[in-house]
């Protein structure tokens, strides 16, 4: 069915000349109108009755009223039962009944498929959408979806992401605000300890300062993780706090030597302690607490607030003099 409309005439005078459509008038909750439909339809609009609310007309034509909801279904978008009801002079109880009868046979779908207008403040209006359509909306959807990731040449991927790194010159960033968007897509990345404020860094953060990096440590923001057998080889991670469980693994049990353990259990114990605290609450040497944190703090137990502990670890060859900084237990 076709309503007169545009430029069409010539085209709907020679289908009507090929006896292919027909103009009839049909009724319509407004009344009767004019409309062109297709001619093996014609007996099957002429059962449709005759004005809106005529529920006798409509379950006597039953079987061809629900066959043009139908159709008027199938080659609809979401519509609403108010649309359905101007369009076509359907008895109400009788559309409600059949519109219940096909949402309960799944053929078509009940929601609200327009994007509210949070303006407008209007009411929710469910709309109703052949189930096929909706398949066809989600595939359609889908392939447009998968058009916008488009395989690309190695060089293409390398330069986005040297650029998404902030690597290539032109997207570096600066500052203090620069360094904290940098640490968080570096967040649990694995990496020298020299390395870090060598290379990385000033390779994304155009001004870089150690500074701005140790002021985040400080501030409670940001804590360093330290993973290696021996300390100028360790490998620095660098993850928000309280992230730390997220993105470390899991140290239950470590096998610890005695001392080691005890300062070990005694962090967990009291938390944060400067050097000279575990030494007096354990009674233990100078070079055997420091021999004991550097052991934790390789096996990613500990860390420290400032760069400088960090700085002092990658350092260590032989037990010397330790820092007086507080060390956390993670």
């Amino acid at each position: 069915m076709y309503k007169r409309q545009g430029d069409a005439t010539a085209w709907l005078a020679q289908l009507a000349g090929q006896g292919r459509i027909v103009e009839t008038h049909l009724p319509t909750a407004h009344g009767s109108e004019l409309r062109w439909i297709a001619q093996e339809l014609l007996a099957e609009y002429r059962a449709a009755p005759a004005r809106a609310g005529d529920a006798e007309e409509t379950a006597a034509a039953f079987p061809r009223v629900a066959a043009t909801l139908r159709r008027l279904l199938r080659h609809s978008g979401p519509i609403s039962r108010a649309d359905l009801l101007a369009r076509y002079a359907f008895d109400s109880a009788w559309l409600d009944d059949e519109l219940a009868r096909l949402i309960a046979g799944r053929d078509i779908v009940q929601a609200n498929f327009s994007e509210p207008d949070a303006e407008a403040n209007l009411p929710v209006v469910l709309q109703l959408l052949d189930r096929h359509n909706l398949a066809s909306m989600h595939r359609r959807t889908l392939t447009l979806l998968r058009q916008e990731v488009q395989p690309v040449s190695l060089a293409v991927f390398s330069d986005f992401l040297l650029r998404w790194q902030h690597v290539q010159p032109s997207t570096r960033l600066v500052g203090a605000a620069g360094l904290r968007i940098v640490m968080q897509q570096l967040q649990g990345c694995a990496a020298p300890t020299v390395a870090w404020t060598r290379d990385i860094l000033p390779a994304r953060v155009a001004d870089f300062d150690p500074d701005d990096l140790n002021a985040l440590c400080q501030s409670g923001a940001w804590a360093w993780v330290l993973a290696g057998q021996e300390a100028r080889r360790a490998r620095a991670r660098f993850v928000p706090r309280g992230d730390g469980r997220l993105l470390l693994a899991p140290a239950d049990d470590p096998a610890l030597s005695g001392s080691t353990a005890a300062v070990y259990v005694f962090l967990q114990n009291e938390g944060a302690s400067f050097v000279a605290d575990i030494q007096s609450g354990l009674g233990l040497a100078a070079t055997t607490v420091q021999s004991a944190l550097v052991e934790l703090a390789l096996a990613g137990l500990v860390t420290n607030d400032t760069l400088a502990a960090l700085h002092v670890l990658q350092q260590f060859s032989v037990p010397g003099a330790a820092p007086s900084l507080s060390l956390i237990h993670i």
